[in-house]
């Protein structure tokens, strides 16, 4: 196992082991919840942090785990600047199955948890920092409590592992939402952190890993705003959903109804007037998300998606423009009225052009701007979270015409007096309801047509499936309300785009099954690496031709590794699977073709040998490894294939086995019995030595390790 750890000196550590459950408790996971899962093995798995850090004083470290093994278990272990042997802190789940920290300073504090921990449920553990203790929560339980004047402050740590103590005590099992606080927090706000999970803009928060990011991301993003990212070593650390989450996270383009068409805006002045009163945005929580494809960013401050602002005052949702410095293609909301009573908002993720998004701006209302959220979600995801929004003032919906929403543009009183959307939109909507990342991937891959709860508006933009030239879009999820909008300043030829660059036409429909392994290329060059279903529309010379449903299964490929059992001197595929078939090939004379079916297997002739493993469509090959045949000690070497040469010799004799050995003893007699030279030779199929001595005859005696004696004359002139 590797050393990849974390050191430092006044460290918040609140790590993770966890004791008897006091109430049904798991992770938080709302943000389409993942875990990690690690699968012990020889490869030294740790989560490791990529950046240097330090803490001051007082902290907070916590996490959660579940795991059921029973041997000694580390969770979280780190090395402070300068100090190479001795550790700063660490978490671990002992013998005894309880929860133990560690605290190294002028003299090591420790602390164990009165709760047993790994008896495979879900637990939340919390390590706190004053000015003079060191506390152990549990499940939100203070367990543990240790007095000292001897902790580190201004502890630097430069490396953080999480699963691996030094190189030992490699942990099997669960983890989830790890964070460090640079404060101590009180055991309210503990039980609050087991409860809701962190949005990342919290105070004082120095670290978060929720580790929800996609199955192929090497990354572990830090989404407090320190950025400290972590990476992994080994290769069986993997993410799932948690129990009892579900998650589609697989999209090619927005969901569209037979052909389906998007809107395209020039970036100069196209734009759509509505006829959707402004009401909806004083005094209460709404959603507005939409479909986005940049093909360039505005010149000014915003690629606007959708606005209502009356001179500076109002709201907008966009996409920053060149002229938005450190905000340039990142979703943003800004709400309230500039020097009175007004807040921005950005995410961090960089919306790159050619691409299709998911964008959605969350405005919940708590009745008073200090508590006033807004979250911001990119593809389903929560880019990001913020507390004090500004609110509306009343007197705005009173000084606003009727049809205030305007999407593509916004229109202001200061220089540069407008800015407008330079791209694709398509799927427009607004819902009287502060929605969430389940309520937001639940319908974002989803066409609506009809009415659903707490939607107000919904534009689809397939109004053009029958016809290039259409200037009024209808609301899909109020018609009653009888709210629409008009294109306005559009080349309505060129306005009318299908979602996918394919023109229109009548379509047919295929649906295909598909089996492939680790990705499947369509025949449109689109890759997709998760099991799931994929519509494709394909072109001809008359458009639209043919929709094709993709029911996409992916399977993965099982580890290629080989390990060498030496008491049977025998080769070994390491993953034992049931519906898997094992073929072993000789390297060397590929002309033989199998000679194994067997996962392991055990060679009668020395070289060279790789496995394939077939598991469904599938195929791991591994690389050729040796291996030496030692027969028992009964067996002689076969003195007819030796050959000697030069014999006679002047001094030095070479001797060809003919085949390779291993622990080669060699000895060198005089006629008359003397010992005159010894060699030792670990693995050859010849060697060389010199004939020390005056002339004469000299009896060489080769034993490799095994094998009986054989012995050699050789002449000296």
């Amino acid at each position: 196992m590797k050393k990849n750890l974390l050191l430092t000196a006044a460290f918040t550590l609140a790590l993770f082991c966890f004791t008897n459950i006091l109430k049904a408790t798991n992770p938080p996971n709302g943000n389409c919840g993942k875990v990690i899962e690690f699968k012990k093995d020889d490869n030294s798995n740790a989560v490791v942090s990529g950046k240097s850090f330090k803490i001051d004083g007082q902290y907070t470290i916590s996490g959660w785990f579940k795991t059921d093994i029973k041997i000694s278990q580390c969770l979280v272990f780190i090395h402070r600047e300068f100090w190479i042997t001795q550790e700063a802190f660490n978490v671990r789940i002992n013998a005894e199955g309880k929860l133990s920290v560690l605290h190294n300073s002028s003299g090591s504090v420790s602390l164990t948890s009165t709760s047993v921990v790994n008896n495979n449920q879900w637990h939340h553990y919390s390590v706190v920092k004053t000015a003079d203790s060191l506390f152990l929560y549990v499940n939100g339980i203070k367990e543990a409590r240790a007095y000292s004047n001897r902790y580190i402050n201004n502890l630097i740590v430069t490396v953080l592992n999480l699963g691996l103590h030094k190189d030992w005590d490699e942990y099997e099992g669960w983890m989830d939402d790890f964070s460090i606080f640079k404060r101590a927090l009180s055991s309210e706000e503990i039980q609050d952190l087991m409860q809701n999970q962190l949005q990342g803009n919290e105070a004082n928060l120095l670290l978060y890993y929720d580790f929800n990011e996609y199955e192929e991301d090497v990354t572990f993003f830090d989404k407090s705003v320190n950025k400290i990212n972590a990476g992994f070593n080994g290769n069986v650390i993997v993410r799932r959903l948690a129990e009892g989450v579900t998650c589609n996270k697989d999209y090619i383009f927005p969901p569209t109804t037979d052909c389906g068409t998007v809107v395209k805006l020039d970036g100069k002045d196209d734009h759509i007037v509505t006829n959707f009163g402004g009401g909806i945005f004083y005094g209460r929580s709404f959603t507005i998300e939409s479909w986005v494809y940049l093909d360039d960013y505005n010149p000014g401050e915003a690629s606007v998606i959708a606005s209502t602002r009356v001179g500076n005052e109002g709201l907008m949702f966009y996409v920053g423009g060149d002229g938005a410095g450190g905000r340039k293609g990142r979703l943003c909301f800004d709400i309230g009225e500039p020097g009175v009573n007004f807040s921005k908002h950005n995410g961090n993720l960089m919306l790159e052009l050619g691409k299709w998004y998911h964008v959605a701006a969350v405005y919940d209302f708590k009745n008073n701007s200090s508590s006033n959220h807004v979250r911001l979600y990119v593809n389903g995801n929560l880019e990001a979270s913020f507390t004090n929004a500004a609110i509306v003032k009343n007197d705005f919906i009173n000084t606003i015409p009727s049809g205030e929403l305007i999407i593509g543009f916004e229109k202001r009183t200061v220089s540069p007096t407008s800015f407008y959307f330079n791209g694709m939109l398509d799927d427009f909507r607004v819902w009287q309801s502060a929605r969430n990342a389940t309520d937001i991937l639940n319908n974002m891959n989803t066409s609506l047509t009809e009415h659903q709860t707490n939607l107000l508006l919904s534009f689809n933009f397939n109004e053009a499936d029958n016809s290039n030239f259409v200037t009024d879009i209808n609301d899909m999820a109020t018609p009653e309300n009888n709210f629409f909008g008009t294109l306005t300043n559009f080349d309505i030829s060129n306005a009318w785009f299908k979602n996918d660059g394919v023109t229109k036409s009548n379509s047919s429909f295929t649906n295909i099954d598909i089996v492939a392994c680790e990705n499947y290329t369509t025949i449109t060059d689109l890759v997709f690496n998760k099991s799931s279903t994929y519509v494709l529309n394909l072109l001809n010379s008359n458009g639209c031709d043919s929709t094709v449903k993709i029911n996409l299964t992916i399977q993965t490929k099982t580890r290629n590794d080989v390990r060498y059992l030496g008491s049977t001197n025998s080769l070994q595929a390491i993953y034992p699977l049931d519906d898997a078939i094992y073929e072993w090939f000789n390297c060397d004379r590929p002309e033989l073709g199998v000679v194994a079916n067997t996962r392991t297997f055990t060679p009668t002739v020395s070289g060279n040998y790789k496995v394939k493993i077939t598991r469904g469509v599938c195929i791991a090959e591994s690389i050729c490894t040796s291996i030496t045949v030692v027969p028992n000690s009964s067996f002689n070497i076969n003195v007819e294939t030796i050959s000697v040469f030069p014999n006679p010799t002047k001094g030095f004799v070479t001797v060809d086995f003919g085949s390779y050995y291993s622990d080669i003893f060699v000895k060198v007699y005089s006629l008359s019995g003397v010992l005159i030279s010894q060699n030792y030779f670990g693995y050859a199929n010849q060697f060389t030595t010199d004939l020390i001595g005056t002339p004469g005859l000299y009896i060489l005696e080769i034993q490799p390790e095994g094998y009986s004696p054989a012995y050699l004359k050789v002449v000296k002139n």
